[in-house]
């Protein structure tokens, strides 16, 4: 005999059941990691076969924070930037389609339209404040798109016959925060935050990037499908 009494047989039965435990966790683990990494690889591939360029994590340091692609109404950029928000990070994004459209306007939701008509955070290659640049606010004449936006606009009669076109409408009602800007450089779309994103189903809470790629592909093809929609109208 060793010696052993009954608590000590007891004590080493435990550190055994740990150490077995310790290692099924690390086991485990490893297979969750390769699995997840499986995940993101085929989430960034959807991504660039369905958007026609490269995903980049906002907060992953990506150097790389303007992505264009040529397209059949012209060339379409995406730009990103990452500020500060208290203890958070909020990603502010751009569009921009280099197409002309037939008028300049711009339609802003109501809710990011400041003192002193001041349309705040929209963001292009190089962050920048934008205000106001057209007369207003207009009616656009549609129930629908007045609860929720504000018109200005030179002609306001054109720049309104354009939003309610309904492939624009229909569009500009699957996003939120719209900062539209249609002027003779072309049609751009900001988002001041991560709102698009989370609406189209990613959440502050993810764990795994996948939900807020595939989230992010359903955001990049709506902004184009708007944007293409206003420099069509004609």
């Amino acid at each position: 005999m060793l010696g052993i009494g009954l608590g000590e047989l007891v004590i080493l039965g435990v550190c055994f059941l740990v150490m077995a435990g310790s290692v099924l966790g690390i086991v485990l683990l490893v297979k969750h990691l390769t699995g997840l990494r499986g995940a993101v690889d085929a989430a960034r591939a959807e991504f660039l076969q369905v958007v026609g360029y490269p995903w980049a994590s906002p907060l992953g340091g990506d150097p790389n924070r303007t992505r264009s692609k040529q397209t059949p109404a012209g060339v379409f950029t995406h730009a990103f930037d990452v500020r500060a928000e208290g203890n958070s990070q909020v990603t502010v994004q751009a569009w921009h389609l280099a197409a002309r459209p037939v008028v300049s306007f711009q339609l802003i939701e109501k809710s990011l339209v400041g003192a002193g008509r001041a349309l705040l955070n929209l963001v292009g290659p190089i962050s920048r404040t934008l205000t106001v640049r057209f007369p207003g606010p207009h009616a656009t004449g549609d129930a629908e798109l007045d609860a929720r936006f504000v018109l200005f606009a030179t002609d306001a009669s054109a720049a309104a016959g354009v939003v309610r076109r309904a492939e624009v409408k229909a569009a500009l009602l699957a996003l939120r925060d719209v900062s539209l800007l249609a002027d003779e450089q072309g049609v751009s779309f900001g988002d001041p935050s991560d709102s698009n994103v989370y609406a189209a189903g990613a959440s502050r809470t993810d764990v795994s990037p996948v939900p807020s790629i595939r989230a992010a592909i359903a955001v990049h093809t709506r902004v184009e499908r708007l944007l293409t929609a206003v420099a069509a109208a004609r």
